[in-house]
């Protein structure tokens, strides 16, 4: 279900016990965000809480120059200091519809989410003020063993120079050291996954391929070439398949809407079961 305009009506907007506007948007089922709704928030927040939905790409927030009669301000969510996700099925967030355009923020909570390695997590480099960075009870933890789990938190203190917790736990001399002895390692990973982007514009921005000001009709010969039959496979490889699919460059508009109604259809029953 993509984010609507009843969404933000409905949720619950207040100070938090840190004195921060926070809009909470906890399990309203989202599995896709849109920043011709986002924009109406009209930069009030230092917190958007978008806990217990159905996410599986953190994307399309709005951007600067997106021109809408309910902004009054400059830097739409440049206010965003505090982003929390727990319990979706992220994978990936975007640097360029995301990252870049929330600009202050300082703690990004993903708990329980599906961030599996090292390479999914190079998003957290561009927020140059990350303080404070929870990954726990994604695989990228979860199937870690000591050693590994030490890297990770070398890794993250390599992307976010300012962290000063990791997992809920101080960082410590023994994580700078690590992540020391790995620096060359850590960058050519970095440098690895930056070859690897998304479409742009000219402006460098990643194209909307989806959305209401691009969608078309599907006609039934190209939904039934999409159609498939998720009852008799397994749902997380499906939804694995469909996110790579959706971040192909080639992809045409309306292979890519049929594959977000067949996204949105497995979170449903994935909810219901």
């Amino acid at each position: 279900m993509r984010l609507t305009t009843d969404h933000i009506r409905q949720a619950p907007q207040f100070t938090n016990t840190m004195l921060q506007r926070e809009i909470d948007l906890r399990g309203m089922r989202i599995s896709s965000l849109d920043e011709n709704v986002l924009v109406r928030l009209d930069n009030s927040f230092d917190v958007i809480n978008l806990t217990s939905n159905a996410l599986v790409t953190l994307d399309y927030f709005p951007a600067e120059n997106d021109a809408s009669p309910f902004v009054t301000g400059k830097g739409l969510m440049s206010r965003i200091e505090t982003v929390i996700v727990h319990r979706n099925q992220l994978r990936r967030v975007s640097v360029q519809t995301c990252v870049l355009r929330l600009p202050s923020v300082k703690q990004f909570l993903a708990d329980d989410n599906n961030f599996r390695s090292l390479e999914d997590i190079v998003f957290l480099r561009h927020w140059p003020r990350l303080e404070v960075v929870s990954l726990e009870q994604n695989p990228l933890c979860a199937n870690s063993g000591s050693t590994d789990l030490s890297k990770l938190r070398a890794f993250i203190a390599f992307l976010c120079p300012k962290v000063k917790l990791i997992n809920y736990e101080r960082v410590t001399k023994q994580d700078l050291e690590l992540r020391d002895q790995h620096r060359v390692e850590f960058n050519a990973l970095v440098d690895l996954r930056s070859k690897d982007t998304p479409a742009t514009t000219e402006k460098g921005e990643k194209q909307r391929k989806r959305g209401r000001h691009n969608r078309k009709d599907v006609s039934p010969e190209k939904r039934q070439k999409n159609d498939i039959s998720v009852s008799k496979e397994d749902f997380q490889s499906r939804l694995e398949y469909i996110e790579k699919r959706m971040e192909d460059a080639n992809i045409s508009t309306e292979e890519f809407d049929a594959l977000e109604k067949e996204m949105s259809y497995i979170i449903e029953q994935q909810s219901s079961n």
